[in-house]
């Protein structure tokens, strides 16, 4: 329900495009792959490492989109 409240907003924002749509219905069979490996590299890693990773990406994304925000206001 959560990610359906979404779409409007991306929508009006102009980020759904039929070329997203078409390389996510491409897409559509990978999916349950990735679930299973996901599933998988999570049993089989320690809760340590598998947190470390996630803060670590967690961190990167963080600072990504910090740069972005800061760039836009630059240039703005």
């Amino acid at each position: 329900i959560v990610n359906l409240l979404k779409v409007p907003p991306f929508a009006m924002l102009g980020r759904i495009k039929t070329g997203n749509l078409a390389l996510a219905a491409w897409m559509l069979p990978v999916i349950p792959l990735g679930v299973a490996a996901g599933y998988f590299l999570t049993r089989m890693t320690k809760q340590k490492h598998y947190l470390g990773f996630i803060y670590l990406i967690l961190g990167i994304t963080s600072v990504m989109v910090l740069i972005e925000a800061i760039t836009s206001l630059t240039v703005s």
